[in-house]
């Protein structure tokens, strides 16, 4: 079975994502090189990756209770 159609896997990518998403908010700060709007898009993206992950992987796991 391939990774990405494992579920736990796809859990754990959202998981994954989630937590970088969560660090990028208290870490990441604004400067010259990396503006706040950068910032707040790197942030919602990964947010996204995290959301849609997880929905994969529950809705999967539903689908395949082995």
């Amino acid at each position: 079975m391939s990774t990405f159609r494992n579920p736990r896997a796809q859990i754990q990518i959202g998981l994954t994502a989630l937590v970088l998403a969560n660090l990028t908010m208290r870490f990441l700060r604004p400067g010259p090189s990396f503006s706040g709007d950068a910032k707040d898009g790197l942030t919602g993206f990964l947010y996204g990756v995290a959301i849609a992950a997880m929905l994969l992987g529950v809705s999967r796991r539903g689908c395949n209770p082995a």
